[in-house]
């Protein structure tokens, strides 16, 4: 059974066929864990591409480049290549600039105190 198609049955089972897509689920998780990330992304970095996005997104979310790959349906290569240019659109100049943290201070930074709890 090839990649594809296995990814294909999983979806079915788990998400049912007419269900939320995995991509919306995932979004939707990720922003319950960091409520507003994703629109922070979206909203400073209108510039990235979809798949910089999700990479963007799942990077931050702390996921690994061969399961960012899996997840959005692209080559581990594809992935690497999405980092890379997310890296040079933030205007992040050292090689190899880790910008989910760098994202985490922007997220942190914009966190209305009046939400956390004490």
């Amino acid at each position: 059974m090839d990649s594809k198609r296995t990814i294909a049955k999983f979806e079915e089972i788990v998400y049912g066929k007419k269900g939320q897509s995995q991509w919306a689920m995932l979004e939707d998780t990720i922003d319950q864990l960091y409520p507003g990330i994703p629109l922070l992304i979206r909203t400073r970095y209108c510039q990235f591409t979809e798949t910089e996005f999700k990479v963007c997104l799942l990077s931050c979310a702390g996921l690994p480049c061969k399961e960012i790959a899996l997840l959005i349906d692209q080559s581990v290569y594809t992935v690497n290549m999405a980092r890379t240019r997310i890296r040079q659109k933030m205007n992040l100049k050292e090689l190899g600039a880790d910008f989910s943290l760098f994202l985490k201070q922007k997220y942190i930074e914009n966190i209305d105190p009046s939400n956390l709890k004490s």
